[in-house]
């Protein structure tokens, strides 16, 4: 709430700033660079300002260097290049960059002329606003400095002009030297102009506050920090219809619209555009506030009209003029209103003349095409796991993001495909170079024979830090990516470790339905209280979210009303974590009638998985080990159960000899079971390749920082005793298992992926089991209790061996 306070009313008084910069404006000679009441064409007026320039060049050569009216002609000479600029579009840049060097001459001639070194500015800001030069940022800001300390009521507008210019190139660089610059302009503006100029003490108030509040940490903290906030949320409770703010909109909007009505015509295009601009922006938040859909309208009609005066269309401002028509769209349902929206991101994405940060707010709205084959390229296979990682980071949030922009426009089907391709990309990488080949083999043994060499190759090269190992690793993976394109040039198999496609994942709910559950954390946060118990999460997750999606199911016959279906689900973000299985009404007995089947449990049968392919793979290595080792009804399947009842700097698990003592009186007559008490992880790692099943009861961490790091706690001896070994999901992924049927991970938190920003990732201990080869995995995605693990171990056993 206090950031969407914060932001709504920052936007208000900034662009209630600018209305009243670019009124003033529109006022002073010095800023009024075309007459408005002069005549004549633009080519017309051209021409005689071209012989005024030419009579005040020869003015300025008889004069002497020393003499006293030298910048006068210097400064009239450049006002008549701008006059030029502004009345025709030939050779405008040439016309622009004449104005700036004589205006800097005659700066440099007369130094203490104030209005000299504006108009200056002015020509500088019109450059960089065109080609976001950094160098013209910078003059402009030491031309500003060199003015020092306009202060007073008369001159506020030009002092929020010059703190609006440390804005920005704050947000250019992130130097808090420019936010603190832009912060003292407010302060001694608002302390300079009298107490009753109640709106410009609103304007510099709420700017002040406003960066205040969203200053870094190191520039504000503690009290003074929280202070900011809540001064800024006061403001803003304020800001609604009949309040200080809402009249200082509608005056700022009056006195445009009047300038806009009796003067626009005469104006040159520059502040012509200002003009637009900052009635686009105060309608923008007009609307707001009022919600009156007259004012949303009038906000594009100014923007239109902006980009209508031959403005750049890849402009930033396009991002502005997007978010305005999906507003549009989204309280009209007008389609035609959210293409426009989203070309307008397109336009700003694809420009290398918009701000970085604006085309990446355009990108992730936009969630087109042309963003997704660039997804790949941030996770290179030649890239070592944590170099991945974190390069995977700068993803996060952005698949279901593109989801809810996606579904917004209707694209149902390619809102499945950017979930799925954003999605679970390390994943995805592991299972490709692990990919099958015997299909290849068949039918072209050389290319299989090849690829398979070349693959093996990079996965050795890639635990390798030397500097030259890195350079070879990096073209084995090149050699493997032109190899995997001669493939796909191979008839059945030109989607060769392709995306998963449309009717692939259609073939994939063949076995039941796959539901994909987007959720981000506000979602989350502003539905269910921090302080709700797990009663409370798994109620409210049944009402709002599970019992909703099986009866709409139900409803298309894709779940059996007469027995338990099976459902596969996918959370998405901050939905990722959570226990759709367990999803359920339970503040009442289990035998009440009222409350039958109130629960998921009662109704399908639940299984995860992190994204499609990572289901198909499973499904893959399931027939594959059918295939080849077919279980006959006399042979046995292997059990290696490994059990940790004391792990060094770790509590005592005093239920798991129970468990291992419960599991094998189960299955005593029905597998083998080799039980390993205190076992390490290479003894482990040595035995897992052999067998069907293996279950572990241990301690499991989850690491947050990074996912694949996750494991379980075993044990191993050293020369001080025995020290705590890690069995980590990394050693899964290198481990090739020919007999993987089953996992149970008897321990806490094996399916829980605590690393916010690697959500989507989707690895974990489960995860690891999963592409290590074991087609299906069982685990905990919160801390279980020891009895509770007894019991669930034995009876799954059981039921487990009546079904074989």
């Amino acid at each position: 709430m206090q950031e969407k306070a914060l932001l709504v009313f920052g936007n208000a008084v900034t662009q209630t700033s600018d209305a009243f910069i670019a009124a003033r404006k529109a006022d002073n000679k010095w800023w009024t660079c075309v007459d408005p009441k002069s005549g004549g064409s633009g080519h017309q007026k051209s021409d005689m300002i071209t012989e005024r320039i030419l009579r005040k060049k020869e003015e300025l050569s008889r004069l002497p260097d020393n003499d006293p009216g030298r910048a006068d002609v210097l400064r009239n000479i450049a006002f008549e290049y701008e006059a030029r600029r502004s009345a025709t579009s030939q050779e405008e840049e040439e016309n622009l960059n004449k104005a700036i060097e004589y205006s800097q001459l005659a700066v440099q001639a007369k130094p203490e002329a104030h209005a000299y070194r504006m108009f200056l500015i002015m020509n500088l800001q019109i450059r960089y606003e065109r080609t976001k030069r950094s160098t013209d940022l910078d003059r402009i800001i030491t031309e500003i400095e060199t003015i020092g300390d306009l202060g007073g009521h008369d001159n506020f507008v030009f002092s929020l002009v010059f703190a609006s210019v440390y804005n920005t190139r704050y947000h250019e660089t992130g130097n808090t030297d420019d936010l603190q610059k832009a912060l003292d302009i407010y302060k001694e503006v608002r302390h300079a102009v009298p107490k009753e100029d109640s709106f410009v003490q609103i304007l510099t108030s709420g700017l002040e506050e406003m960066y205040m509040a969203y200053a870094p940490a190191e520039f504000a903290r503690g009290e003074k920090f929280d202070t900011s906030l809540d001064k800024a949320e006061q403001a803003f409770a304020l800001a609604e219809v009949d309040s200080p703010i809402y009249w200082a909109l509608r005056a700022s909007i009056e006195e445009v619209e009047t300038i806009r009505a009796h003067s626009y015509d005469g104006l040159n295009s520059p502040y012509k555009k200002k003009i637009l601009h900052a009635l686009g922006g105060l309608y923008k938040d007009l609307y707001g506030l009022t919600h009156d859909i007259a004012d949303l309208d009038k906000a594009i009609d100014s923007m239109d009209a902006f980009f209508g005066l031959n403005v750049d269309d890849t402009s930033s401002n396009r991002l502005i003029l997007g978010n305005l028509w999906l507003a549009k769209a989204s309280r009209t349902n007008d389609t035609t209103a959210y293409r426009r929206g989203l070309r307008s991101f397109q336009r700003c994405y694809e420009s290398d003349q918009a701000l970085p940060i604006d085309r990446v707010r355009a990108a992730r709205r936009l969630a087109e095409e042309f963003i997704f084959p660039q997804i790949p390229l941030i996770s290179s296979r030649d890239l070592k796991h944590d170099d991945k990682t974190y390069s995977l980071q700068s993803l996060s949030g952005l698949a279901g993001h593109t989801c809810v922009a996606l579904l917004r426009s209707g694209s149902l089907t390619q809102a499945l495909l950017k979930i799925e391709i954003s999605r679970g990309i390390l994943i995805g990488d592991l299972i490709d170079l692990q990919r099958d080949l015997s299909n290849l083999h068949r039918v072209h043994e050389d290319l299989a024979l090849r690829y398979n060499m070349l693959r093996e190759k990079a996965l050795r090269d890639i635990h390798v830090d030397e500097p030259q190992p890195i350079n070879n690793r990096r073209a084995a993976f090149q050699l493997l990516q032109q190899c995997e394109s001669r493939i796909r040039e191979k008839t059945g198999f030109e989607n060769f470790l392709q995306p998963v496609t449309l009717p692939e994942i259609i073939d994939s709910s063949r076995e039941g339905p796959i539901v994909v559950v987007n959720s981000g954390p506000r979602d989350l946060e502003s539905d269910l209280p921090p302080e709700a118990q797990d009663v409370d999460l798994l109620s409210w997750l049944w009402y709002t979210c599970v019992k909703p999606i099986l009866e709409l199911l139900a409803s298309h016959n894709s779940i059996s009303s007469r027995h338990k279906s099976r459902v596969w689900w996918i959370g998405v973000g901050a939905a990722s974590g959570l226990p759709f299985h367990a999803a359920g009404d339970y503040t009442t007995g289990p035998h009440d009638e009222n409350r039958a089947k109130e629960n998921c449990l009662d109704r399908v049968i639940s299984s995860y998985t992190p994204t499609i392919k990572t289901l198909q793979n499973s499904r893959r290595n399931a027939q594959r080990r059918a295939a080849q080792a077919p279980i006959q009804p006399e042979d046995s399947p292997s059990l290696l159960i490994a059990t940790m009842p004391d792990t060094p700097g770790h509590g005592t698990l005093h239920g798991v000899r129970r468990e291992a003592e419960a599991i094998i009186d189960t299955v005593r007559h029905a597998m083998h079971v080799n039980h390993l008490a205190g076992p390490s992880a290479d003894e482990i790692l040595a035995q897992i390749s052999t067998c069907e099943l293996v279950h572990f009861a241990c301690h499991g961490h989850s690491d947050p920082e990074d996912p694949a790091d996750s494991h379980m706690l075993l044990k191993k001896r050293s020369s001080s005793g025995f020290v705590v070994d890690k069995l980590t999901v990394s050693q899964l992924l290198d481990q090739a298992t020919s007999c993987a049927w089953i996992a149970y991970l008897s321990a806490c938190s094996t399916a829980e992926n605590r690393a916010e920003k690697l959500r989507d990732e989707g690895i974990h201990l489960t995860t690891g089991f999963l592409i290590a080869g074991f087609p299906h995995v069982i685990g905990s995605l919160w801390p279980a209790s020891d009895q509770v693990c007894v019991y669930m171990a034995a009876f799954f056993y059981e039921a487990l061996i009546l079904q074989c």
